[in-house]
């Protein structure tokens, strides 16, 4: 899933553009999103971290990739994928003691010294508000891999949730999901798991050695070539309380709501007070202020969490997640702003679903699994 020669050279120019905008020799780039926009490959060893093991450099004339003795041969001989991008990268490597070089090594390649980095860095002009504007509108090349990378998420979480067993702990579900996803080459940068009385404690319930008696839910982000999907689906063993049931169709309605309301133009503000209201009108009026509700998403499972002061307006071909909850419940999936419709690229349907109509307009949100007696019912 890296990036091709002419999806970069689309993206190259981008940059070259805003380098000459601000009268830069070039720009660094030190960030993870950014490195995974541009390259398509990773560029880290802790995963834990934003920032890059290697900067990379980026000036009218070429890429420089600057790091260690230690990382640089791994990041550029398997993550620069496309051969035609290696042949255009240059290497500059410090042994791993003498990190005080990378600076000089980065000045090495520019002629003036002045640089752009997507960090806030002494010496550097910052651009990352440029390169967030960059990254979240995505190309036709990344749609095509988000789809594909929706629908490996999705599937493989709905399958290991349809074969979940009594008595398993929330460690061994976690475990199951990881290994689907790893053999996709998916690293699920978040995994939330939570059985009974955890779903209505914890909006981010780590997984526990907790076993499961009745209930689980389950909340996925899966990144592969940096892009990022967010699921999150629900098992029930026997009939469910009538309370959850219309704690899980309130939330249904709140994200499909959300949804129909988030197109371009629209601000992200607005968006989310509508959804609010509807928290209200569904008899959960302060359940929204327990978590925040969600956002744009692509390069970081969320890019911009949405919030009543967010000033940004939706536009064309950026990627969504709310994930509006209720104690003991969540709907959540991924999205896709088109021009003329939402896509969602999590949806498989070979789940439950719970349909809502906007003039005319379904959109479907996965309910809850109903489990009795090793089969599978629609409540």
């Amino acid at each position: 899933m890296g990036v091709c020669m002419g999806e970069y050279d689309t993206k190259y120019n981008k940059i070259k553009d805003l380098i000459h905008e601000k009268n830069l020799d070039g720009i660094l780039i030190t960030q993870q999103p950014n490195f995974f926009w541009l390259i398509g490959g990773k560029n880290y060893v802790n995963i834990q971290t934003q920032s890059c093991i290697c900067k990379l450099l980026v000036t009218i004339s070429g890429l420089y990739l600057i790091g260690n003795n230690v990382d640089i041969p791994l990041i550029f001989e398997e993550e620069i994928r496309d051969p035609n991008i290696k042949k255009l990268t240059k290497t500059k490597i410090y042994n791993w003691q003498e990190e005080d070089k990378e600076n000089e090594y980065i000045n090495d390649f520019l002629i003036n010294g002045r640089y752009g980095s997507d960090k806030k860095m002494e010496n550097a002009e910052y651009v990352g508000d440029a390169l967030y504007d960059f990254r979240t509108i995505l190309s036709n090349e990344e749609i095509k891999r988000y789809r594909i990378l929706g629908q490996q998420v999705a599937i493989d979480l709905e399958e290991i949730v349809r074969n979940i067993k009594k008595g398993e702990s929330e460690l061994e579900i976690a475990g199951k999901i990881m290994s689907r996803l790893y053999q996709k080459e998916i690293l699920p940068v978040v995994l939330l798991v939570a059985v009974d009385e955890r779903t209505y404690k914890y909006r981010h319930p780590l997984p526990t050695s907790k076993k499961l008696e009745k209930m689980a839910l389950i909340s996925v982000c899966g990144k592969k070539g940096g892009l990022i999907a967010s699921a999150t689906r629900a098992i029930h063993f026997g009939k469910p309380p009538k309370e959850l049931i219309q704690r899980h169709k309130a939330v249904a309605k709140i994200e499909a709501q959300l949804i129909n309301y988030t197109r371009p133009g629209e601000k992200i503000a607005n968006i989310l007070q509508r959804g609010i209201k509807t928290y209200g009108k569904e008899g959960y009026k302060d359940e929204w202020k327990l978590h925040f509700q969600g956002g744009t998403t692509g390069y970081n499972t969320r890019e911009h969490k949405a919030t009543l002061k967010s000033t940004e307006i939706v536009r064309k071909h950026q990627a969504f997640a709310w994930n509006p909850s209720i104690s003991g419940t969540k709907s959540e999936d991924t999205f896709l702003v088109l021009p003329d419709r939402n896509e969602i690229i999590t949806e498989t349907g070979r789940f439950p679903y719970i349909e809502e109509f906007f003039n005319g307009i379904s959109i479907k949100r996965p309910d809850i699994l109903i489990k009795t007696f090793n089969r599978l019912y629609l409540f």
